[in-house]
Formats: structure tokens, C-alpha cells, sequence
């Protein structure tokens, strides 16, 4: 007959390897949790640092309400006959192509490789455009949408967008500069107008614009005029022509 003694003896190893597999359980749990929380950050920086090289990363961060007024370019299937500004002081926009990676509404954009240049005399600006059948557009409300990375952000001096018309004899009208602001990196910036027979504050008309015969309209993107010298270049994503 086994005594109380030897039954303990018995008994205590199993304890132990009892509390070994319990421990053991336990660890693998916490070192889970761990591994989970760490690659959640990770995440978290990945996409914060490929969000400041490529915006097209963030294209879904909140629903979009619908455009006010008729989308006239959508960039949906192709450029839609948009090309760069060649003239010799407007020469930062390099390209245009069509792209399906980011969208303001629909399925398609605009993306310009930009290489803007301060205080340069042929790019310190750069333009895009489509020329079309004469329309009347005053007081018309015309707008667009643009994204730009960090690349196109400078806090002392700001670079700027303008939406630009021309009416039938070639005459142009600028809108008021609107300065691109940090906040504003990796974001949709609505670029907004109201064409008029007068000069925009901040803004260009030549003398007898007629805004009732606009055939060409167009976005332009432009560096301050003070500081010293520094080269803009990145990617410039532009959506949805509205009036």
C-alpha cells in the first residue's frame, strides 16, 4: 500500500508540469499581444511615411460628398486633351498623363510631374490646359481639385495655384492666388473661382477680356517671388473641372 508520503511525491512533479504548460501558455499570450501592438505601429508609420512620398495612399480617408455643379472634366478614361504649357516662363509642369490611382470623384485623375523652380526663368510657374468651343462663363463659378505631397510645401515663402481662362481672341484672366498650406499636404485643395470682367485681387486680366467667349481654361502652379532659389519636384495630382 502506497503511504501519504509517497502519494505526495507522486503527486508534486505533476503539479509542477501543470504550472510549467499554464506559464508557458501564459507567455505565448502576452509575447502575441506584444507582436500584434508593435506591428499596429509599424502600420501606423509605414503609412504616415509613404503617405508624404505618395498621396495616393490616403485617397479613402473619409466619404466624399457630391460635386456642386456639372463635373465638365473627370479624368475618368483619359487626359482629355489636357497638356502642359510650353511657353518658355511657364515650363515647371514636365507631364501629364492620365492615372486611375487617385480620385476627387470617379474612377480617374490628372498626375503632373512638377519641377518648380523659384525665382527660375522658365520654371517658376507651370500651367495645364484644354482648349474647347467658346462658352459663357461669367460669373460663373469654375473650380477644380488638386493634391500635392510635402514636396510643394515651403511655410515662409507659400507656392500657389490659380485656375486661369482665355475668352476667343486669347485674352487671358487669372483668378486670386491661393497659397498652398502645410495642412494641406496629401489633401484634396479645392481651387475655386468666379470669372468676371475684372481683375481678381491677387489675381491677372488682360485689358478686354471677354468672359463670354472663354475657349481654353486651365490650372497654373506658381513659386513665391521672394527668397532664394529652391526646386519644388514632385507629383501634382488635378480632378474634376467644375462649373
Amino acid at each position: 500500500m502506497e503511504t501519504n508520503q509517497e502519494m505526495g511525491r507522486t503527486q508534486e512533479p505533476e503539479n509542477k508540469q501543470k504550472k510549467c504548460k499554464s506559464n508557458k501558455g501564459l507567455y505565448i499570450i502576452i509575447i502575441l499581444l506584444l507582436l500584434i501592438l508593435g506591428g499596429m505601429g509599424l502600420a501606423r508609420c509605414l503609412r504616415r511615411d509613404v503617405a508624404d512620398i505618395h498621396p495616393a495612399v490616403i485617397q479613402d480617408r473619409e466619404p466624399v460628398p457630391a460635386p456642386e455643379g456639372t463635373v465638365r472634366y473627370g479624368f475618368d478614361a483619359n487626359t482629355q486633351g489636357w497638356i502642359a504649357q510650353t511657353y518658355v516662363d511657364s515650363q515647371a509642369i514636365t507631364s501629364v498623363g492620365h492615372t486611375n490611382e487617385i480620385a476627387r470623384y470617379g474612377e480617374g485623375s490628372l498626375k503632373c510631374e512638377v519641377e518648380l523652380i523659384r525665382l527660375d526663368e522658365n520654371k517658376s510657374k507651370g500651367e495645364i490646359f484644354v482648349d474647347m468651343p467658346p462658352v459663357d462663363l461669367e460669373n460663373r463659378v469654375v473650380s477644380a481639385w488638386v493634391m500635392v505631397g510635402n514636396w510643394a510645401i515651403d511655410d515662409t515663402i507659400p507656392n500657389g495655384l490659380q485656375i486661369f481662362v482665355k475668352d476667343d481672341s486669347w485674352r487671358s484672366w487669372y483668378s486670386s492666388w491661393q497659397n498652398i498650406e502645410p495642412m494641406q499636404a496629401n489633401q484634396w485643395i479645392e481651387v475655386r473661382a468666379v470669372v468676371s470682367g475684372s481683375r481678381p485681387s491677387m489675381g491677372w486680366m488682360d485689358s478686354g477680356f471677354d468672359p463670354t467667349t472663354v475657349r481654353s481654361i486651365g490650372l497654373k502652379i506658381g513659386s513665391g517671388e521672394a527668397g532664394g532659389e529652391r526646386t519644388f519636384e514632385g507629383n501634382m495630382y488635378v480632378d474634376s473641372f467644375i462649373w
